[in-house]
Order: C-alpha cells, then structure tokens, then sequence
C-alpha cells in the first residue's frame, strides 16, 4: 500500500512575524480582542533571551545577510 506526503514550504511575512514572535504592543493592538490568546495575568514575568551573536535582532537584516551569502 502506497503512501503519500506533500509539503507546502512558503517564505515568512517579516512585515508581520517578527511583531507577532515578540507581541509588541502595536501588535496587540492591532490584532483585534477576537484573536488575542496571550492571558496577560500569566505573562508578566515572561522573560525572552536574544543571543548577543545573533547581531541585529531584526528579521529584515537577518533575512539581507543570508540572501549575501
């Protein structure tokens, strides 16, 4: 018996994925109270780590670098 798989690869929006990966408040803002998921009562000692290797935190520049190589 046969058995069949796809994959479906597509680029991110950078425009939008880095505001939603860190919920920036314009974000929140925006998203619209239907679609928020986030309990804000659970999340006030949330804590994110940036490796300092990783240079600009910013997906724009990151996305610029690799496309140079």
């Amino acid at each position: 018996m046969a058995t069949k798989s796809s994959i479906h690869i597509k680029p991110c929006n950078i425009a939008s994925s880095e505001a939603h990966n860190r919920r920036t408040a314009e974000y929140m803002r925006n998203i619209g109270e239907s679609r928020i998921y986030v309990v804000p009562e659970l999340s006030t000692d949330n804590e994110q780590w940036i490796n300092p290797d990783f240079g600009s935190p910013d997906l724009r520049t990151h996305y610029d670098n690799i496309d140079r190589w």
